[in-house]
């Protein structure tokens, strides 16, 4: 089986997925701070996050966006960090509220970690579409 690595049919769906993976890097590294070493799960997301931006800022550099025409800058990348860091305190916020307002989140943070994900997914994508890769496509030939 042939997996086809080109960009996908829409930026959207490529965000979705990269933000999938750093969903999964983020929430396994905060997991397992909370279970395995017993940390605050606030704590815990001190770790998480910076690993989660890492790997997305590459996928979404190489891959969600790299049929537009993006120089790698280092004002691109911290337009980009910077997205992400406003991003994560929406996150946080969310997920801190969620844990205080839901107690089942305390003992399951996942959902909590979901709840402000998905909040911050929509002001992280406007950004990275609109400002960060918005360029022209690239002329094919």
């Amino acid at each position: 089986m042939k997996i086809d690595l080109t960009a996908p049919s829409s930026p959207l769906v490529g965000y979705v997925v990269v933000g999938s993976v750093g969903f999964a890097v983020d929430g396994g590294i905060m997991q397992a701070l909370f279970s395995l070493l017993s940390w605050d799960a606030l704590a815990a997301r001190a770790i998480s996050f910076p690993a989660a931006v890492t790997v997305t800022w590459i996928l979404n550099r190489n891959w969600t966006f790299n049929r537009y025409e993006t120089k790698v800058s280092h004002k691109k990348y911290a337009l980009y960090l910077m997205t992400m860091i406003v991003g994560s305190l929406v996150n946080v916020l969310v997920f801190a509220a969620t844990i205080h307002l839901v107690p089942m989140t305390q003992a399951y943070p996942l959902v909590a970690l979901a709840v402000g994900a998905g909040v911050a997914l929509v002001l992280t994508y406007s950004v990275s579409t609109y400002v960060i890769f918005a360029q022209t496509e690239r002329e094919e030939g």
